[in-house]
């Protein structure tokens, strides 16, 4: 065991060890055992950092949405030319994420439905915190007139988010995965938000 690690390694270590382990093999299959042997540390560091194995899963959802969504990359992408473009480049960047997460994601969503004193654990204000980025760069397509004067553009993107986590992530995760289904719901998306914001002179 690497027992000269200091807390935040072996914090770092621990969480890397139960996004492995939970996306392998569920909640429930895992152990506390088994992912402390991956993170190479003491099992009994898993309850005094995080409390037992499902503090451990609410500490890997909240590292999932602050270290590792992709709101910073798509923050720091380039503007698209219109607004479909832009809207159709954010739903790009939430499929990425939700194919990359879609497996601990699921289990985060089981435990949300199947344990309600664990749910008020979790912060699901992740499904909006992305759609205050997308609102700010429509608002910038407003200011142009290339949305309509009277749209709320954060209700538009909240809009956008939810259906987006919905067709790309739950339906995939009920069904199974689609390629080409995902790119036609993401082209309704688009065609649908635009005819309600977008001017018809736009």
């Amino acid at each position: 065991m690497k027992k000269t690690r200091d807390r935040a390694a072996s914090t770092r270590a621990l969480l890397d060890a139960g996004i492995k382990a939970f996306s392998a093999k569920g909640y429930d299959a895992a152990t506390t055992k088994e992912i402390a042997r991956l993170a190479g540390l003491n099992e009994q560091l898993i309850t005094r950092y995080f409390g037992g194995k499902m503090g451990l899963l609410v500490a890997v959802y909240r590292d999932l949405l602050e270290h590792q969504e992709d709101d910073l990359a798509y923050e720091a992408s380039p503007r698209q030319a219109t607004v479909p473009l832009e809207i159709a480049h954010f739903l790009a960047h939430k499929n990425r994420h939700f194919r990359a997460t879609d497996k601990l994601m699921t289990i985060m969503l089981v435990r949300l439905l199947i344990d309600q004193e664990t749910a008020a654990r979790y912060d699901l204000s992740f499904m909006y915190r992305m759609s205050t980025v997308l609102a700010k760069r429509l608002r910038v397509f407003q200011r142009e007139g290339r949305i309509r004067p009277d749209c709320d553009t954060l209700q538009v993107s909240e809009s956008i988010m939810a259906q987006a986590f919905v067709d790309l992530f739950l339906t995939p995760a009920i069904v199974g995965l689609d390629p080409d289904r995902i790119a036609a719901d993401c082209e309704k998306i688009v065609r649908i938000t635009c005819e309600g914001i977008v001017p018809p002179a736009s």
